[in-house]
């Protein structure tokens, strides 16, 4: 008896699945954990909280948002903002003897009038109308809708962000530091020049929590700003003495002109802290360092971004 001949396998069109695909063990299954976690509630008004699916996953709440954002390409609201009109417009196309207000409870809508401002907002249509794309339109129209609600692409984002995806990061052992300086709270622009242009040629540090720099509040922010310098001469004198510890930290060196390339190659090296199996310890450090505080009026900052991680044994 002939045997049939074998299938290849299944080419994967999840974009979830292909994008922790490459990832560590433990990162993967804290992802799909927290996706899984998601779906799981998508009736519920309100959703998860970011703390909730943290937690469910055993992601520190204060890096869930942007560890989550490098990976997916959206905040864990926007992807479940995205999930839930998703499942609606499904539940509108295939299941016609549902009422709208049962499909918006379904998917975690108060209301009708809520599902219809989010079908308005996003997809620039009506239920009404959705239905009768299902019932009358021809295929490609159709295709064209459920387009919108498909996965982000990275490559539709900036150039900055196109150019990071070639920054180098490496994971290097640094000694124990000090710095001496000020803390600033959500310096200025004016403010980091002024202090690059009053240590001369000494390359500049500025310091913050790992948890205040993925939060990224901008009217909120403190950072200690200032030069490095010999633990036995902080005694006595004025301002902030702060002691970065010996450890491992993921390194990049870059030559940035705009807030867009900034947050973009901190988002770079967030990404790497999954891909590399890395952890962030919670109490750990970001380290930005400018080369050449001296000319930081001008367009051009050279500057090492250092990442306090911890290896996963």
């Amino acid at each position: 008896m002939s045997q049939k001949p074998s299938l290849p396998a299944p080419h994967n069109l999840v974009p979830e699945l292909q994008l922790v695909e490459p990832l560590p063990p433990h990162w993967r299954k804290r992802f799909e954990k927290a996706i899984g976690f998601m779906m799981a509630n998508l009736d519920e008004v309100p959703p998860p909280s970011w703390d909730e699916v943290a937690a469910h996953c055993a992601i520190s709440p204060h890096h869930f948002h942007r560890i989550f954002h490098s990976v997916f390409h959206q905040t864990p609201g926007q992807y479940l903002s995205r999930m839930r009109l998703q499942t609606a417009v499904h539940l509108l196309l295939a299941s016609a003897k549902r009422s709208v207000t049962e499909i918006a409870h379904a998917t975690g809508y108060s209301s009708s009038q809520a599902l219809a401002k989010a079908l308005k907002r996003e997809l620039g249509t009506s239920a009404r109308a959705i239905r009768a794309l299902g019932k009358d339109s021809e295929l490609h129209e159709l295709g064209q809708l459920l387009e919108q609600l498909g996965h982000p692409k990275p490559e539709a984002g900036s150039l900055e962000s196109q150019l990071v995806a070639g920054v180098e990061c490496e994971l290097l052992s640094q000694p124990r530091r000090t710095l001496k300086g000020r803390r600033l709270t959500a310096p200025s622009l004016e403010q980091l020049c002024d202090l690059g242009a009053s240590v001369g040629a000494q390359p500049l540090l500025m310091v913050s929590d790992v948890t205040a720099q993925l939060t990224a509040n901008l009217f909120d922010y403190k950072m200690d700003v200032g030069v490095r310098v010999d633990e036995a001469s902080t005694q006595g004198g004025s301002g902030v003495i702060r002691t970065l510890p010996a450890g491992d930290y993921l390194c990049c060196r870059v030559a940035l002109a705009s807030e867009t390339a900034y947050f973009a190659v901190w988002d770079k090296l967030l990404h790497e802290v999954v891909r590399q199996g890395l952890d962030l310890p919670e109490e750990g450090m970001a380290v930005e360092i400018v080369e050449n505080p001296a000319e930081m009026t001008r367009d051009v900052w050279v500057m090492t971004l250092q990442l306090q991680v911890d290896r996963v044994e």
